[in-house]
């Protein structure tokens, strides 16, 4: 729904949003007779949040109160995403194998978090820069999940943007500004070289 100045609804932010801005820039710069520079592809894809393909991550190591004082304990918590086809019981118990297997101490096995591998570009490069001066902002690396670790090799940079805030994406009131989408808009046509 709209109102208040905002477009509501699921994957208003994450990112449905986005690909409608990209959609219309494209649709209008084709009824206007205007062809873009090939120089960006578009990916929609899904499910970002059901990770990649299985990286176990170590997410925390924890134990001892000092360094010249053998711990009595130590907690390793490892993070690693559930990719389609799998369940969640068989990737902890695979997990405790494997720990069970090459570990000569004995370990207890609390399930603490399931994780996929970091999509990473570095916040200093040309095209991030020019991103971000085109939106007027400045660039961030962020620390959630995208589906582009899954285009690793595909191009030399990537970069995740796109109208509104994170904080909003996966709520049970999920939204986005409408000023937001006409900024995106802009970046988007001047990126293809129709501004």
């Amino acid at each position: 729904r709209i109102a208040d100045g905002r477009v509501y609804g699921r994957g208003a932010v994450d990112t449905k949003a986005s690909l409608g801005v990209m959609m219309a820039v494209l649709e209008t710069a084709r009824a206007a007779g205007r062809r873009p520079r090939p120089n960006l592809v578009v990916v929609g894809s899904i499910s970002e949040e059901a990770g990649g393909n299985g990286t176990i991550t170590v997410t925390s190591v924890k134990g001892g109160t000092g360094g010249n004082v053998v711990p009595e304990s130590c907690t390793v918590s490892v993070g690693r995403r559930v990719v389609p086809g799998e369940s969640t019981q068989e990737v902890a118990d695979q997990l405790c194998e494997l720990v069970r297997r090459e570990c000569p101490l004995p370990v207890e096995f609390p399930l603490v978090y399931l994780g996929a591998p970091a999509f990473y570009q570095s916040p200093d490069t040309p095209l991030v820069q020019k991103l971000a001066a085109w939106a007027g902002t400045q660039p961030e690396v962020a620390s959630y999940g995208t589906n582009a670790l899954r285009y690793a090799g595909f191009a030399d940079e990537m970069v995740v943007f796109g109208p509104g805030s994170i904080d909003n994406a996966h709520t049970a009131v999920e939204w986005v500004e409408i000023d937001q989408l006409v900024l995106c808009a802009d970046v988007f046509a001047a990126w293809l070289g129709l501004a």
